[in-house]
């Protein structure tokens, strides 16, 4: 077998050169600018609005804080998270029409931290879940259920 002249492998790669920087030189596809909402963040449901901001439990009646437990609230717009003992926990809130809100998504850490604590956490979380009543008394938030059973009392951070 022959090889090719030096001159002639030369060419090919000229030629070869010339159709990949034709490939490359369209005008590429303008992009348009993704839309800015006008509004910004979506404001909290309307039940939820004297709440928002960070809270520390004082009182679950008739369940006991666990010694050195200091169980956390952050109330944003559309959520609820903090720490129960030793895990932290996060819902995801939703409006409602009549100016309240349910939750439509839990997600939690799973730490072991004993029979107590854990017990405690679990019953946090279900008078979070149960919870449809907030109201702001000065530097107070109190969680209630439908029937105006206080489940849950917070101070602020």
């Amino acid at each position: 077998m022959k090889a090719l002249p030096r001159w002639m492998v030369l060419l090919l790669l000229l030629v070869l050169n010339a159709c990949t920087l034709a490939q490359n030189t369209t005008t590429p596809t303008p992009i348009p600018p993704s839309p800015i909402p006008a509004s910004g963040p979506k404001p909290p449901p309307a039940a939820l609005q004297p709440a928002v901001g960070a809270w520390v439990l004082v009182e679950m009646p008739g369940t006991p804080i666990p010694p050195d437990a200091t169980p956390t609230l952050l109330i944003g717009p559309s959520s609820f998270s903090g720490k129960a003992v030793c895990n932290t926990y996060h819902f995801q809130l939703e409006a409602r029409e009549d100016g309240g809100w349910r939750f439509s998504f839990q997600e939690h850490t799973v730490v072991y931290c004993g029979d107590e604590e854990g017990a405690f956490e679990e019953a946090y979380w279900s008078a979070l879940r149960r919870a449809q009543v907030i109201q702001r008394e000065g530097d107070t938030l109190v969680m209630k259920d439908g029937s105006s059973q206080v489940l849950l009392r917070f101070r602020s951070q």
